[in-house]
């Protein structure tokens, strides 16, 4: 099934929200855009049942294989996810979708938005406002926003302000969106975005190409803030 006139707009972040020498140096906002949702998740599922039957080798201590996610998943099920990811990853021929992310300084944040609920509120305004313009979503008619459960305690606030950012961009564009939160281990977009995020966050972190060079060519949007 194609959606060619609705966007769908997966978010996923690595990092922490610990600003002390022991947090992460960055915190990665990422998203993946589609228009066609089904595309990766026919080909991640049959990868998905050879972990649970243990075809793949994944990790000793885990005795069950609900999703996949990048920082706990073996080096195995990383290659086939990737392998998956890199396919489809150049979106001007064969790829299914679209990779934007914010690469966020933590040292470079001011002392009154280290807040959780500011800290995530703003990086998802300034992702959201770069990815609203471009025209994989300007020409849609409807965009669907869906992340992770929201990494934060202020759960209602941080939903509260999302909308009203987003209420601003659809009164201006007359489009309609939706926002849902939704466990990752319920759509394998989320997974697969998990991945996205996951081997930028690598480069960032850890100057760790290797991943990051499978999936660049989705990448549309990098920006260092």
């Amino acid at each position: 099934m194609e959606n060619d006139n609705t966007a769908f707009i997966y978010l996923d972040e690595s990092g922490d929200f610990n600003f002390s020498p022991t947090g992460t140096k960055y915190f990665v906002l990422t998203c993946m855009v589609t228009t066609n949702p089904s595309c990766l998740p026919r080909e991640l599922l049959p990868v998905k049942y050879e972990c649970v039957s243990g075809k793949i080798p994944r990790r000793i201590k885990e005795h069950k294989f609900q999703r996949f996610h990048a920082t706990d998943d073996s080096y195995a099920v990383r290659e086939r996810v990737f392998n998956v990811l890199s396919s489809h990853s150049n979106h001007q021929r064969c790829g299914c979708f679209q990779t934007y992310s914010i690469i966020m300084q933590k040292d470079k944040t001011s002392l009154s938005a280290r807040s959780d609920f500011e800290f995530y509120s703003k990086a998802f305004e300034m992702l959201t406002g770069y990815v609203l313009e471009h025209d994989s979503v300007v020409s849609s008619d409807k965009v669907i926003f869906i992340t992770d459960t929201l990494p934060t305690k202020k759960e209602g606030k941080v939903n509260q302000a999302l909308k009203s950012h987003l209420n601003e961009w659809a009164a201006r564009t007359k489009k309609i969106y939706m926002l849902h939160h939704h466990q990752s281990a319920s759509d394998l977009n989320l997974q697969a975005v998990d991945y996205l995020s996951w081997a930028l966050y690598r480069k960032w972190e850890s100057a760790d190409q290797k991943a990051y060079g499978l999936i660049l060519e989705s990448i549309i949007g990098e920006i260092v803030v």
